[in-house]
């Protein structure tokens, strides 16, 4: 195989196609951690902090990351921008452009620069809403959903409080679990009961092997590995924006299954 085959088969045709493969998963996480390190730079000149007002317009940003996915995938948007990974390009963009206006604004008017990001992401959001297909809407699969992201991550909790282990109690930490078992549990919904398929060949794999519900255990598994390596390691901007990225990649694939689920 030539490498421009190589590259057309494993890195353009799945980016075109939105599907993942060992390649250009490897590919994107290298990237990601580039792009983590580059705004941690901006961050710390800046003042940025990981903090409540942080988490405000962070957690709107990707919602609206996840509305974008279901209106590409609903075929409102019908542009390459809108795979996986251009949604997460566009929403970092619009995101990372949003906090340096805002500290400009704040440091003419003295207006705390979270107001611009959090005005803007709003405004997004409503205008995005406006091209779902509410005559559609189910609202039983919103419930289902975050009943098992609740159970599950409840169970978790009180699991590892019984074990004595504490890696829970920190609210980010159950955030990042929270949103992982909302991923967990749309994907679970989405697979049993619509027929859908999962993207990541990692999941695909453990779910074909076992069954749809192990991605929860795969999950579960995998973000207490992460955080108990993030939690005894020096808590600096690094491991918190980690954590933020956890969020991240949980919180958005999760919006866009429901959203898919509750209008089909």
């Amino acid at each position: 195989m030539s490498v421009n085959n190589f590259f057309q088969d494993y890195l353009i045709q799945p980016f075109y196609q939105d599907t993942f493969n060992l390649f250009n998963t490897s590919l994107y996480a290298a990237l990601f951690l580039i792009l983590i390190l580059v705004t941690l730079r901006i961050f710390k000149k800046l003042g940025i902090l990981f903090n409540s007002g942080f988490y405000a317009y962070f957690i709107l940003f990707i919602i609206l990351g996840g509305i974008i996915g279901f209106l590409k995938d609903f075929h409102y948007l019908d542009s390459p921008i809108y795979s996986t990974v251009g949604i997460y390009g566009l929403i970092f963009t619009l995101f990372l452009t949003c906090i340096l206006i805002g500290k400009l604004i704040e440091k003419v008017t003295r207006l705390p620069y979270t107001l611009i990001p959090l005005l803007i992401v709003i405004l997004s959001i409503v205008v995005a809403s406006i091209n779902l297909p509410f005559n559609l809407i189910n609202f039983n699969v919103l419930f289902e959903t975050l009943a098992l992201a609740v159970l599950a991550s409840l169970g978790l909790f009180l699991g590892l409080k019984k074990l004595k282990v504490n890696l829970l109690n920190n609210k980010t930490n159950f955030g990042i679990l929270f949103s992982q078992m909302l991923d967990a549990s749309s994907t679970f919904i989405g697979i049993t009961s619509y027929g859908f398929q999962e993207k990541f060949f990692i999941a695909g794999y453990v779910m074909q092997t076992f069954t749809p519900v192990s991605i929860f255990f795969l999950k579960a598994a995998t973000i207490l590995v992460v955080l108990y390596m993030l939690e005894k390691s020096d808590k600096g901007l690094v491991e918190e924006s980690i954590k933020a990225a956890l969020i991240a990649i949980g919180l958005g694939p999760a919006v866009r299954n429901t959203l898919l689920s509750m209008f089909q």
